[in-house]
């Protein structure tokens, strides 16, 4: 019997698209991956975005700290030009709009950079309606 192996698309599809994006999710989906792992943090306002690092110069070019940007700020930056100029225009999203845009055969696993963020992203996942 062949165990059956779980694909897990890491920050999306980050080879193919932006990390943590909505168009690195979709090429998961697309090419089968039964999971996407993605990473949330706390902007200043205490919503959970969906991004890597603790600075969003690496993505978004802003030398500043996600928890010191609101969300609405931080889901306005564009983080698709440094990957390439085809994603121009990407944006940071956050959880809820990730969780809205989730077909329900995809499963998530999520990281946050302590139990406080991972305990709060667990409400935001449950109380999130899977309309897909």
């Amino acid at each position: 019997m062949t165990p059956h192996l779980l694909v897990i698309g890491h920050r999306g599809s980050a080879g193919t698209a932006p990390e943590n994006t909505l168009p690195s999710f979709q090429a998961a989906a697309a090419a089968g991956a039964d999971m996407i792992e993605l990473d949330v943090r706390l902007a200043a306002d205490n919503v959970l975005v969906v991004h890597h690092d603790m600075s969003l110069r690496r993505t978004t070019g802003i030398r500043r700290r996600v928890r010191d940007v609101k969300a609405n700020e931080i889901t306005g930056l564009d983080a698709g030009t440094w990957f390439a100029r085809r994603f121009r225009g990407t944006r940071v999203p956050d959880l809820e709009g990730v969780l809205a845009w989730r077909p329900e055969r995809l499963g998530l696993q999520y990281r946050g950079e302590n139990r406080g963020r991972s305990a709060r992203a667990v409400g935001v996942c449950r109380g999130a309606p899977r309309t897909h």
